[in-house]
C-alpha cells in the first residue's frame, strides 16, 4: 500500500524580491472549448497560480492562448484557467520532479488543480510540495473516472498525510429528466460532462452530472440554463434560466475590437 511521498524544500519568497533561483515557464491554453467552438468567439480567462504559498491572479484577454510567468525551481506549482472567471477551469502543475519549462492547461486536470488552488491560502507549503502528476496517474488507474473521483476529499487526504494511491475516494453522479426545457442544442461548460439536445415535443434525460454547478449553453437562443446538483438524493436538481455573457452578445465589430485591443 503506498503513500505518496512529500517533497520537503523551504524557500524564500521570490515575489518579496529575494535571490531565489527561478525559471521562466509557458502556460498555453491548448484545449479549445466547447462555447468558444460553437460561437466562433474566444472567451477571456482568469489564470490563478500558486506561488510561494499564495494563489496569484492573472487576466488572460479575449483571444490570449499563451502567458510567460517567472517561477521558483523547487515548488510544484498548480495553475487553472477559468473560462469568464467562473466556468469549470483546464490546469496543470509542474513540479520539481520535473524540467518541464512548458505546461499544457488541459480540461482534463482541471478538476483536481481546481481543488488544490483552494488548499494554497491555508496549507500551501504542503500543496507546493504535492506530486501532482502522480496523484492523476493514481485516478487513472483507479476505477474513478474524471467525473466520479472525489478531489476534494483526495485534496483533504492530502494536507492530513492520509493518502493512499489505492484509495481514491469516489463521489455520487446524478442524473435529471427534462420535459418543459427550451429546445435546442445545449453545450455543457465541462467537456468532462456531456452536451445534450432538447427536442421540443419529447423530453430529455442528462446523465453523470456531479454535485455543484453546471452551465449548458444553447447558443441558437442566446440561453444559458444552469443546474444546481446537492451532495445527496434526498434534494432535487434544480435550475434557471440566464443570459449568456455580453462576449456573446456583442456585434462582430465590437468583438474584433476585443481582440485587437
Amino acid at each position: 500500500m503506498r503513500t505518496l511521498g512529500i517533497i520537503t524544500v523551504f524557500l524564500l519568497v521570490l515575489l518579496a524580491g529575494s535571490c531565489v533561483e527561478s525559471h521562466e515557464v509557458t502556460l498555453y491554453l491548448s484545449d479549445d472549448h466547447n462555447w468558444e467552438l460553437e460561437s466562433g468567439r474566444r472567451m477571456w480567462y482568469t489564470l490563478l497560480y500558486s506561488c510561494e504559498n499564495e494563489v496569484h491572479s492573472i487576466h488572460l484577454s479575449v483571444g490570449t492562448r499563451k502567458v510567460t510567468l517567472l517561477l521558483p525551481l523547487l515548488d510544484t506549482h498548480i495553475f487553472a484557467a477559468y473560462p469568464l472567471g467562473y466556468l469549470p477551469p483546464a490546469g496543470t502543475a509542474l513540479t520539481p520532479l520535473s524540467d518541464d519549462r512548458i505546461g499544457y492547461l488541459t480540461y482534463e486536470k482541471g478538476p483536481m488543480c481546481d481543488v488544490l488552488i483552494r488548499f494554497v491560502s491555508g496549507w500551501g507549503a504542503v500543496v507546493s510540495n504535492i506530486n501532482v502528476d502522480r496523484i492523476l496517474q493514481d485516478i487513472a488507474e483507479s476505477e474513478a473516472s474524471l467525473l466520479s473521483a472525489d478531489y476534494y476529499e483526495i485534496a483533504a487526504r492530502l494536507i492530513r498525510g492520509e493518502y493512499e494511491s489505492n484509495d481514491i475516494v469516489l463521489k455520487p453522479l446524478f442524473s435529471t429528466t427534462l420535459d418543459t426545457f427550451p429546445a435546442g442544442k445545449y453545450l455543457s461548460s465541462s467537456p468532462l460532462i456531456p452536451s445534450f439536445y432538447k427536442n421540443s415535443s419529447k423530453e430529455v434525460t442528462i446523465p453523470s452530472l456531479p454535485p455543484g454547478t453546471h452551465h449548458f449553453f444553447n447558443y441558437g437562443e442566446g440561453l444559458v440554463a444552469v443546474f444546481s446538483v446537492p451532495e445527496s438524493d434526498e434534494y432535487p436538481i434544480s435550475y434557471y434560466m440566464k443570459t449568456p455573457d455580453s462576449l456573446f452578445t456583442i456585434s462582430d465589430k465590437e468583438y474584433q475590437l476585443l481582440l485587437e485591443h
